[in-house]
């Protein structure tokens, strides 16, 4: 018997994936070590079969799964596969393109990577219970369970949570601000001042008024002072200025520059993290010739630095093929199938 189903049946099966995979021995086996702090070796992981992994590892992680690609483009490609098994949200953690000191404030990767490291930091603020989101860009993001990066993103240091609050100020309804203060500490920061913000990095000062556009937001906000103290923050949209969403609280960081950065994303991620690392052979290799190409490589952290840092954390090595075995090894027969076209399939029952 032959029965016909939509696309939408079809995506639907392959969301019963993870779900499929769990069951197998060689996954159970290695959830459990990883639930007792133990390290895993997984073969016969590849291509899109890294997502389906991850999709079904996610789902026993009591805290964070961060998966690191050997390359930047494996990330990218990680992030659109990973949407065909699972509806969980992955934040992005990319890789530097420029030498440290070519980075600007409106360059996209600094704002996401400031944008990850302070939505890491907020995370683990509010499971301490010190404190709460003072994001402008927090509302309706669901909670942080997945980042994906890569070995070149981790070799590039970051600023230490101590300089990122250091350099962090707040702005809150009925507070007073010392307002031309504030904004020489914009301008010193390296924010251009204009007529009217329209990217990341820019602000705009007229009268009581005072946006601002940080590299980690999404849309800038408005400040309107009465007197020296603020009456308002709402944050709109650029194209039509139109008000989106009042707020109580904002804070603006701002980190200047990152040459004098030594610290490990790691440094960032909360006690209950399971590090996936893909293709660890490829990414070592990767390491070293991401090093070799910079003028001053000691600018960087080196791969066993890293992998240093990272084995604070339970870790689970994924490769089509394993060239040695850390911890718990196990073996999962994914077998390639062909790429969905989108059409309608044919399912003989």
């Amino acid at each position: 018997m032959t029965n016909v189903l939509p696309a939408a049946g079809a995506s639907g099966k392959v969301r019963e994936l993870p779900g499929h995979l769990t069951a197998h021995p060689g996954f159970v086996d290695a959830v459990a070590a990883l639930s007792r702090g133990e390290d895993v070796t997984w073969d016969g992981v590849w291509g899109s079969s890294c997502a389906l992994v991850a999709a079904a590892l996610v789902q026993h992680v009591a805290g964070m799964l961060v998966i690191v690609s050997p390359h930047q483009d494996d990330a990218d490609a990680f992030c659109d596969d990973l949407k065909l098994f699972s509806e969980i949200p992955a934040e992005r953690f990319p890789a530097w393109e420029a030498e440290p000191g070519e980075r600007i404030l409106h360059d996209e990767i600094y704002g996401e990577r400031l944008r990850t490291l302070k939505r890491l930091l907020d995370a683990t603020t509010a499971a301490s219970g010190a404190g709460e989101t003072r994001r402008a860009d927090g509302a309706g993001e669901a909670p942080l369970q997945l980042i994906v990066t890569s070995i070149q993103s981790l070799l590039q240091p970051t600023p230490s949570r101590d300089l990122l609050a250091a350099n962090s100020r707040l702005l809150q309804v009925g507070h007073p601000v010392d307002v031309p203060a504030y904004l020489r500490w914009l301008v010193e920061g390296g924010f251009h001042n204009t007529s009217a913000v329209e990217l990341p990095g820019e602000f705009a000062s007229r009268g009581g008024i005072l946006d601002i556009f940080a590299p980690d937001w999404y849309q800038p906000i408005r400040i309107e002072f009465f007197g020296d103290e603020v009456a308002s923050i709402r944050r709109f949209d650029v194209a039509s200025q139109r008000s989106l969403e009042s707020l109580e609280a904002v804070e603006v960081t701002i980190l200047g520059s990152p040459t004098g950065d030594r610290a490990h994303f790691s440094d960032y991620l909360p006690p209950q993290t399971v590090v996936l690392l893909m293709e660890p052979e490829q990414a070592e290799a990767e390491s070293q010739r991401y090093l070799q190409r910079l003028e001053r490589p000691s600018d960087c952290h080196n791969f066993a630095a890293v992998m240093r840092e990272l084995g604070r954390f339970p870790v689970a090595t994924a490769s089509a093929i394993a060239s040695g075995y850390l911890g718990v090894a196990g073996h999962l027969q994914i077998e390639s199938v062909e790429r969905f076209s989108g059409e309608i399939e044919r399912v003989r029952l």
